[in-house]
């Protein structure tokens, strides 16, 4: 909660900064900035997630997605079984 209260306080406060520099499009500049730094950080946030997600493949955190497995994979993972039935 305390940091909500901070973050309307320091808002209100660049918005009467950028009001007092920019004259009546202040707002809209302010704006324009607020949004350019939230893409900015939903794209390093975007960048992290799959780095993470890639380390955790990498350490056997996540197993693969059977569901969706080549046509390949599928006809591999088959004849597998068909030997070990063989084999039995």
């Amino acid at each position: 909660m305390r940091y909500i209260t901070l973050s309307i306080i320091f808002t209100i406060t660049l918005l009467v900064a950028f009001a007092f520099f920019f004259g009546p499009f202040g707002s809209f500049v302010l704006l324009v900035v607020a949004a350019g730094i939230i893409g900015h950080l939903f794209s390093i946030t975007k960048k992290l997630d799959s780095r993470v997600y890639e380390l955790e493949k990498l350490q056997g955190i996540i197993k693969d997605d059977d569901y969706n497995l080549s046509n390949g994979k599928i006809e591999k993972e088959l004849e597998q079984y068909i030997e070990k039935d063989e084999n039995k």
